[in-house]
């Protein structure tokens, strides 16, 4: 009987590490817990400045070029470690939002305010908002997203999924 069992169990391990072992379907850049890639709101507030800013592109590193050239710090939800970084020029009006590793951002499920900020921290200035390599399919709030932001020009939310959003 015992040899049964330890036949039994030899085989449930052996199949067990050969299916642990096969390349599965790859997960989307928002399951589970995937802070490093996903935008903080309140970093992006802090990092962001909404009283400059006339330009902001997400995308890429490597789409970002030289144009804003200082790097202001990570604006992920990691507490470490995070794969997006917020980028400026030198007189702070143009900023890129980018993945540096040339991934995708994923925009986090709560996207009120966004651009709107809190009182009066709102992007008054800004003009032109650039989306390329984003992921919104998760986000379920866009409310005042873009609120207060009356000097727009160019808005391009093409690359939106906005299948969630209540």
């Amino acid at each position: 009987m015992k040899k049964k069992i330890k036949k039994w169990l030899g085989l449930v391990l052996a199949l067990a590490l050969v299916v642990g072992s096969l390349p599965g379907a790859p997960l989307p850049a928002y399951a589970g817990s995937d802070a490093a890639n996903t935008l903080d709101k309140d970093k992006f507030h802090q990092w962001v400045p909404y009283d400059t800013a006339t330009k902001i592109s997400f995308g890429t590193k490597s789409r970002k070029g030289s144009e804003a050239p200082v790097d202001l710090g990570d604006v992920s939800q990691a507490p470490t470690g995070g794969k997006i970084h917020a980028y400026r020029n030198s007189d702070w009006t143009e900023i890129w939002v980018v993945h540096e590793e040339d991934g995708t951002i994923v925009f986090p499920k709560d996207c009120t305010s966004l651009f709107s900020g809190e009182d009066d921290h709102n992007y008054k200035l800004l003009r032109h908002v650039f989306f390329y390599e984003v992921d919104t399919s998760q986000v379920k709030n866009m409310m005042r997203m873009f609120f207060k932001c009356s000097q727009l020009e160019e808005l391009d939310l093409t690359a939106f999924n906005t299948g969630r959003v209540r």
